[in-house]
């Protein structure tokens, strides 16, 4: 896309060199021009540095006709938006339909008014431009979602957060107070050991013992309480990196870290993840930000059952030559049969108002169809609810991704 300041970019294709003229010297003072004079070499001059902004291109030319050269521009993704006006000398009904089916926004029949060749082009840069500016408005509105989605998880997430900080923290607490009484008990035996009293060798080594142990507990009650509140800092950031290559694991050991409250209290968490899964290009958290809501609402749908039997979220991966399959299934009640189309929708929710925006799963849609993957709902067959996301694999990722941390360590 080019910048609004600069001068259009047309893909003037023609193999009459008279034609040819007359449309350089009609567009030049206001556009940039490329010349291609058959279908084939119009195809590889879009694939230049300068991907074109308009193409107009005749329609009966050697080696490549101007329909094949358009079938072949709307295949491929980088060319499929560049709008298309055909100048030829076909003039039938039949020709112009057969265009417009291709793809074509309009049709120049020859011999053409250079007045109107330029008034076409120009209302098609004015279109193209309002376009491109709606599309800027939507990413950015699209963007603004995520991120408010995001903050909204956060504050549907925080009392458990704060429960799971609470935790390590009273552990933390509790281990100091047990210090500090084992040193009052035993630092008078201490002191009798330094003067010689042999009886203090068992009490040295149980203090030695003890302390060893509540020193561990703090230890890995502060470490849990670091993991937590990097995992929070990291997941409410807003996303400005570019796509780059991603290991799955830490997203999900993400994901289930900030929702580890609201599911260990409903269900099981059983993972089977292959450690030599490669990676896929993309940005991280936005991914972590699907599994989060496919977990949320895992947790959600086998809450009410909990008292009845305990919950199982599943979670399992694979990948073949070109994608990686993540498959997230839950025991709860599954979705009803005419819901499973209506859930991506955005704003549709069974839940009240409170406890939800609606757009959980639009959002999670949106986020892997970026990321030029697909997902997908259905019941499994004992009746809970199944998510199966497909992710491309990055080009170029032969290798598995370097070994890091255990991908999730038990939900207390």
């Amino acid at each position: 896309m080019n910048p609004v300041e600069e001068n259009p970019v047309v893909l003037l294709v023609d193999d009459e060199p008279a034609n040819l003229a007359i449309l350089i010297e009609t567009l030049q003072d206001f556009c940039d021009l490329i010349i291609a004079k058959n279908g084939r070499e119009a195809l590889e001059r879009a694939a230049g540095e300068k991907c074109p902004d308009l193409i107009l291109m005749d329609v009966q030319m050697p080696v490549m006709s101007g329909y094949e050269a358009c079938a072949n521009f709307k295949a491929n993704a980088r060319t499929a938006a560049i709008p298309v006006i055909f100048i030829t000398v076909l003039s039938d009904e039949e020709d112009e339909t057969r265009g417009f089916e291709l793809g074509a926004v309009d049709y120049i029949t020859k011999p053409f008014s250079p007045a109107v060749v330029r008034a076409r082009v120009q209302m098609q840069m004015e279109l193209k431009k309002h376009r491109d500016h709606l599309e800027a408005l939507a990413e950015a509105r699209a963007q603004q979602l995520i991120h408010a989605e995001r903050l909204a998880t956060l504050g549907s997430l925080s009392a458990g957060i704060v429960h799971e900080i609470n935790n390590p923290l009273a552990y933390i607490s509790l281990s100091a107070e047990m210090m500090q009484r084992e040193l009052d008990t035993c630092f008078p035996s201490l002191i009798q050991a330094v003067e010689g009293q042999a009886e203090a060798t068992e009490d040295m080594l149980s203090f030695l013992r003890n302390a060893q142990n509540f020193m561990t507990t703090m230890s890995e009650g502060v470490e849990r309480v670091t993991g937590i509140m990097k995992s929070m800092k990291n997941f409410s950031r807003r996303d400005a990196e570019e796509k780059q290559h991603c290991a799955l694991g830490p997203c999900i050991s993400d994901a289930l870290k900030l929702c580890s409250n609201e599911l260990k209290y409903v269900a099981e968490v059983k993972l089977d993840l292959p450690e030599n899964l490669p990676c896929f290009a993309g940005i991280s958290r936005q991914i972590e930000q699907v599994f989060i809501n496919l977990f949320h609402n895992a947790a959600q749908a086998m809450e009410p059952q909990r008292k009845a039997r305990r919950g199982l979220l599943h979670i399992r991966g694979e990948a073949d030559a070109e994608m990686l399959r993540i498959v997230v299934e839950d025991n709860g009640p599954g979705i009803p049969q005419d819901k499973l189309d209506v859930i991506w929708e955005a704003f549709y929710t069974t839940k009240p108002s409170e406890e939800g925006t609606g757009l959980g799963l639009s959002i999670s849609r949106g986020i892997i169809q970026d990321h030029l993957g697909k997902i997908r709902a259905e019941n499994s067959d004992t009746g809970g609810a199944r998510f199966i996301v497909e992710l491309p694999i990055a080009a170029g990722d032969d290798q598995p991704p370097p070994a890091g941390p255990p991908l999730f360590a038990e939900i207390r």
